[in-house]
């Protein structure tokens, strides 16, 4: 009996050690993309839609084009940018934003930025929220951004 618990417990620690440089080399690898300063504003309750903000880094010697994002709180998710026409602002939907090898991009009020469409729920600040942004040229990465009241928010 004993002579079986030993063996057993051998054979599990034999296979930890084989598996664990797996585990090192999947963690070790990085994204394509470096995201940073991610956050989803909070709007007013009743709001059905909002927008979410970061900065992006291509890590990767090729250029990396943002198609399309989406998340777990809208029902449509949209890249948009602002436009200045006769001295107005507006903001529309583009297709895609570059960015190219080695160099950031920043989604910011004003500039680029996702918008987010039917909201599923009322946002409350420091929530999270999966947001997956899809590329090309460079690996779909998805991540947990907070939400964060427009006065909480500084630049």
């Amino acid at each position: 009996m004993i002579k079986q618990l030993i063996k057993k417990y051998f054979l599990i620690t034999a296979a930890c050690f084989l598996l664990w440089p797996l585990v090192a080399i999947a963690e070790s690898h990085p994204s394509d993309i470096w995201i940073s300063e991610g956050y989803i504003r909070q709007m007013p309750p009743g709001q059905n839609i909002t927008a979410a903000f970061m900065t992006l880094k291509n890590l990767t010697p090729n250029l990396c084009r943002l198609v399309g994002a989406s998340s777990d709180i809208a029902k449509k998710t949209e890249i948009h940018n602002h436009f200045k026409n006769k001295d107005v602002m507006s903001m529309r939907p583009v297709k895609s934003i570059n960015i190219p090898a080695g160099e950031i991009v920043s989604l910011k009020p004003g500039g680029y930025h996702l918008m987010m469409f039917g909201l599923n729920q009322e946002l409350k600040e420091n929530q999270y929220h999966q947001i997956t942004l899809n590329f090309t040229g460079c690996s779909n990465i998805s991540f947990n951004a907070p939400v964060r009241s427009v006065r909480q928010h500084h630049h």
